[in-house]
């Protein structure tokens, strides 16, 4: 899409009457002509995986409970289609994990601070690296016990807690 037409879609946005300066939706590093680089989390009211409980998928800045545990957006580094998705009730991806800035992300959290997760797994690393400008589809699991570690950092981050027993 041409950058003056993304530049246009921020401008319409929700988040333009807060945060009007067009660089801060771009991550610095991120793919050249991409004028959006984060992404809300699914359960930020984001479009969801059909996890809509209440307390889960946040629609009032009070429904969200330990704030500093709640991550909000994602840095993907490329545009994305609609917010991030995890899954809450499986033991897998839905998105992959976005691996950037030395084989992690930069989050922001509800709190207002913001912080840099480097992955684990390497099996994460490598499947996000495979698939740095799309997604392969929903479903991957991960193969090492650090992989899983990652997914339960990123589905806790995004939920606010598993809802499901881990395997791992």
């Amino acid at each position: 899409m041409p950058e003056e037409q993304q530049k246009e879609q921020i401008r319409e946005g929700a988040l333009w009457p807060f945060v009007k300066d067009i660089k801060l939706y771009r991550c610095p590093t991120g793919h050249r002509g991409e004028m959006l680089t984060y992404a809300v989390m699914d359960s930020m009211n984001g479009y969801g995986d059909g996890t809509k409980e209440r307390g889960l998928w946040i629609k009032n800045r009070m429904e969200i409970r330990r704030p500093n545990k709640m991550v909000v957006f994602i840095d993907e580094g490329w545009v994305t289609p609609d917010s991030f998705a995890v899954y809450y009730t499986n033991e897998r991806w839905w998105d992959d994990a976005p691996v950037r800035h030395g084989d992690g992300t930069n989050v922001s959290f509800a709190d207002g601070h913001s912080d840099y997760n480097k992955w684990k797994g390497i099996d994460t690393i490598k499947r996000g690296r495979s698939l740095e400008r799309g997604h392969a589809g929903a479903g991957w699991v991960p193969d090492t016990y650090d992989g899983f570690q990652d997914l339960y950092w990123i589905q806790k981050a995004t939920w606010g807690k598993l809802g499901y027993t881990p395997s791992h």
